[in-house]
């Protein structure tokens, strides 16, 4: 299924709970921090530096997903330089054909410009999945995104868009049961277009 389906028919209502080398530049913070709060709830499933958690979201990260409804209890990874969240909208993440879904906030303006997302496996330079995400959902400054992955590891990620460039690293587990945090709301969708 394509994204902009996705983001307009199935990832409608989030009240739910060749290679190119791109670098971190620490420039264009907002005001504000890639750390949660004290109050945050660290989950199983971290791995490098990134911590996943529920609740005690940084009040930027709060703010860009304003309108959207039931994100408290759904599990985020925050990091930076430039502020960035990944929200696991599918815990944990698998590793495989089914695409995970994973909601990207960014902590600066994107101005209409896409997502770029590079991943490998920590520790290895191979293999490099790059894909581009349009700057076509809402409301704030948001993309849907799902990346597929082909081994359960650690994976890095490095997302660069207008005004920001971030790192991460996401824990992919085999294929078994998750939880979804997607439901039909009547009151809160994305936006594509």
């Amino acid at each position: 299924m394509k994204l902009a389906g996705l983001a307009a028919a199935g990832f409608v209502a989030l009240s739910c709970s060749s290679t190119a080398t791109m670098s971190p530049s620490t420039t264009g913070h907002p005001a504000g921090t890639t750390s949660p709060l004290t109050n945050a709830v660290p989950l199983s499933g971290a791995c490098g530096s990134t911590q996943l958690y529920t609740g005690g979201m940084p009040a930027w990260l709060h703010n860009g997903i304003h309108g959207l409804t039931g994100m408290d209890d759904v599990p985020y990874a925050v990091a930076g330089p430039t502020p960035v969240a990944g929200f696991i909208m599918s815990y944990p993440l698998k590793a495989g054909p089914d695409v995970p879904k994973i909601l990207w906030v960014v902590g600066t303006p994107r101005h209409g410009g896409a997502l770029s997302i590079q991943a490998h496996r920590s520790g290895s330079s191979e293999p490099v999945i790059n894909v581009s995400r349009p700057a076509n959902a809402g409301p704030g400054e948001i993309y849907p995104d799902g990346v597929t992955v082909p081994t359960t590891e650690c994976w890095h990620f490095i997302q660069q868009w207008a005004q920001g460039v971030s790192e991460l690293a996401l824990l992919y587990s085999p294929q078994a049961p998750f939880q979804r945090f997607c439901r039909r709301s009547t009151s809160t969708r994305v936006a594509s277009g």
